[in-house]
């Protein structure tokens, strides 16, 4: 695609945004703040933002864990080359 098909389609979208009258706020965000479409537009988007909140924020701890984890797997697998199971029963100093 050339520049001056990208350019000629943004013509129709700043010629949009820039005609007042077709720009308009509804009529919740346009109305009295106190009215109770008004709070409920509200609560609705604090609600959503605390649901997406949350998912941003689990997928961001299990990430967390899962480095922490992959860390001390890692620093194990360093200690001991061959495998992390060993078919001979602990050693012990002999005080039971």
């Amino acid at each position: 695609m050339t520049v001056i098909s990208q350019s000629v389609k943004g013509v129709p979208v700043a010629a949009w945004l820039l005609l007042p009258q077709v720009v308009s706020a509804c009529s919740v965000c346009f109305g009295d703040p106190q009215s109770p479409m008004t709070q409920g537009a509200v609560a609705g988007v604090t609600v959503l933002c605390g649901v997406v909140g949350f998912v941003l924020l689990s997928i961001a701890g299990t990430t967390a864990y899962f480095c922490y984890r992959g860390a001390l797997l890692s620093r194990d697998s360093d200690l001991e080359p061959h495998s992390r199971r060993s078919s001979q029963p602990p050693k012990t100093d002999g005080r039971g």
